[in-house]
Protein backbone atom coordinates (compact mmCIF):
# COMPACT_ATOMS: atom_id res chain seq x y z
CA UNK A 1 0.00 0.00 0.00
CA UNK A 2 2.85 2.44 0.71
CA UNK A 3 4.24 1.67 -2.72
CA UNK A 4 1.05 2.98 -4.40
CA UNK A 5 0.85 6.16 -2.33
CA UNK A 6 4.45 7.27 -2.98
CA UNK A 7 4.62 6.30 -6.64
CA UNK A 8 2.47 9.17 -8.02
CA UNK A 9 4.78 11.69 -6.32
CA UNK A 10 7.83 9.99 -7.82
CA UNK A 11 6.24 9.96 -11.28
CA UNK A 12 5.31 13.62 -11.00
CA UNK A 13 8.87 14.48 -9.99
CA UNK A 14 10.28 12.59 -12.99
CA UNK A 15 7.70 14.25 -15.26
CA UNK A 16 8.70 17.73 -14.05
CA UNK A 17 12.40 16.93 -14.60
CA UNK A 18 11.71 15.61 -18.10
CA UNK A 19 9.66 18.70 -18.99
CA UNK A 20 12.51 20.95 -17.80
CA UNK A 21 15.06 18.96 -19.79
CA UNK A 22 12.87 19.09 -22.88
CA UNK A 23 12.43 22.85 -22.48
CA UNK A 24 16.23 23.30 -22.19
CA UNK A 25 16.79 21.08 -25.23
CA UNK A 26 14.33 23.07 -27.36
CA UNK A 27 15.95 26.34 -26.28
CA UNK A 28 19.43 25.07 -27.18
CA UNK A 29 18.13 23.78 -30.52
CA UNK A 30 16.65 27.20 -31.33
CA UNK A 31 19.95 28.87 -30.39
CA UNK A 32 21.89 26.45 -32.60
CA UNK A 33 19.62 27.19 -35.57
CA UNK A 34 20.05 30.93 -35.01
CA UNK A 35 23.84 30.50 -34.84
CA UNK A 36 23.89 28.40 -38.03
CA UNK A 37 21.95 31.08 -39.94
CA UNK A 38 24.34 33.74 -38.65
CA UNK A 39 27.34 31.64 -39.72
CA UNK A 40 25.84 31.05 -43.18
CA UNK A 41 25.41 34.82 -43.64
CA UNK A 42 28.97 35.50 -42.49
CA UNK A 43 30.32 32.82 -44.87
CA UNK A 44 28.41 34.37 -47.77
CA UNK A 45 29.74 37.80 -46.82
CA UNK A 46 33.31 36.48 -46.60
CA UNK A 47 33.04 34.90 -50.05
CA UNK A 48 31.77 38.19 -51.45
CA UNK A 49 34.61 40.14 -49.84
CA UNK A 50 37.14 37.64 -51.18
CA UNK A 51 35.80 38.15 -54.69
CA UNK A 52 35.57 41.91 -54.15
CA UNK A 53 31.84 41.91 -54.84
CA UNK A 54 30.38 43.23 -51.60
CA UNK A 55 31.12 45.60 -48.79
CA UNK A 56 31.10 44.33 -45.17
CA UNK A 57 27.57 44.11 -43.80
CA UNK A 58 26.39 45.13 -40.40
CA UNK A 59 22.73 44.19 -40.62
CA UNK A 60 20.29 44.36 -43.51
CA UNK A 61 18.08 46.86 -41.67
CA UNK A 62 20.98 49.29 -41.32
CA UNK A 63 21.94 49.10 -45.00
CA UNK A 64 20.39 51.74 -47.21
CA UNK A 65 19.83 50.87 -50.85
CA UNK A 66 22.74 52.54 -52.57
CA UNK A 67 22.84 53.33 -56.25
CA UNK A 68 25.99 51.96 -57.81
CA UNK A 69 27.53 53.91 -60.67
CA UNK A 70 27.43 50.82 -62.88
CA UNK A 71 27.27 47.08 -62.53
CA UNK A 72 30.54 45.27 -63.23
CA UNK A 73 28.77 43.50 -66.12
CA UNK A 74 27.37 44.82 -69.38
CA UNK A 75 23.61 44.44 -68.93
CA UNK A 76 22.96 46.06 -72.31
CA UNK A 77 24.11 42.79 -73.92
CA UNK A 78 21.25 40.94 -72.20
CA UNK A 79 17.82 40.51 -73.78
CA UNK A 80 15.21 42.03 -71.44
CA UNK A 81 11.57 41.02 -71.84
CA UNK A 82 8.91 43.52 -70.68
CA UNK A 83 6.48 42.34 -68.00
CA UNK A 84 3.88 43.96 -65.76
CA UNK A 85 2.11 43.10 -62.53
CA UNK A 86 0.17 44.91 -59.81
CA UNK A 87 3.33 46.75 -58.73
CA UNK A 88 4.01 48.11 -62.22
CA UNK A 89 6.19 47.52 -65.24
CA UNK A 90 9.48 45.65 -65.04
CA UNK A 91 11.75 43.52 -67.22
CA UNK A 92 12.91 39.92 -66.96
CA UNK A 93 16.03 38.40 -68.47
CA UNK A 94 15.78 34.79 -69.56
CA UNK A 95 18.69 35.05 -72.02
CA UNK A 96 20.29 31.80 -70.84
CA UNK A 97 22.73 31.57 -73.76
CA UNK A 98 24.35 34.91 -72.90
CA UNK A 99 27.63 34.55 -70.93
CA UNK A 100 26.89 37.77 -69.01
CA UNK A 101 23.81 36.30 -67.28
CA UNK A 102 25.62 33.76 -65.03
CA UNK A 103 28.07 36.48 -63.99
CA UNK A 104 25.21 38.85 -63.13
CA UNK A 105 23.37 36.10 -61.22
CA UNK A 106 26.50 35.36 -59.16
CA UNK A 107 26.96 39.06 -58.45
CA UNK A 108 23.35 39.49 -57.34
CA UNK A 109 23.55 36.36 -55.18
CA UNK A 110 26.63 37.69 -53.39
CA UNK A 111 24.96 41.10 -53.00
CA UNK A 112 22.07 39.53 -51.11
CA UNK A 113 19.70 39.06 -54.04
CA UNK A 114 19.35 42.62 -55.31
CA UNK A 115 21.22 45.81 -56.11
CA UNK A 116 20.41 49.32 -57.33
CA UNK A 117 22.44 50.54 -60.31
CA UNK A 118 22.04 53.45 -62.73
CA UNK A 119 18.45 54.00 -61.64
CA UNK A 120 17.42 50.35 -62.00
CA UNK A 121 16.71 47.85 -59.23
CA UNK A 122 18.13 44.46 -60.27
CA UNK A 123 17.07 41.31 -58.43
CA UNK A 124 17.57 37.58 -58.57
CA UNK A 125 14.40 35.50 -58.63
CA UNK A 126 13.94 32.78 -56.02
CA UNK A 127 14.65 30.14 -58.67
CA UNK A 128 18.20 31.59 -58.90
CA UNK A 129 17.95 31.43 -62.69
CA UNK A 130 16.05 34.50 -63.86
CA UNK A 131 17.02 38.11 -63.24
CA UNK A 132 14.59 41.02 -63.11
CA UNK A 133 15.00 44.76 -63.22
CA UNK A 134 12.72 47.72 -62.57
CA UNK A 135 13.27 51.32 -63.55
CA UNK A 136 13.26 53.35 -60.32
CA UNK A 137 14.04 56.70 -61.92
CA UNK A 138 11.42 59.39 -61.54
CA UNK A 139 9.31 59.45 -64.67
CA UNK A 140 8.21 62.84 -66.00
CA UNK A 141 4.46 63.30 -66.21
CA UNK A 142 3.18 64.16 -69.69
CA UNK A 143 2.07 67.81 -69.91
Amino acid sequence: MIFWTTQPDALESVSVKLRMQLKDFIASLAETTKTEKHLEQRLKEAKGLQLGLTQPETTKKEQPIQDRAALPYDVSKLKWLPRANAKGDFEVCEDFENPELPKLRGFLDMAGGGVMSEGFWYWLYRDNIRVGRKDKRKKKEPA
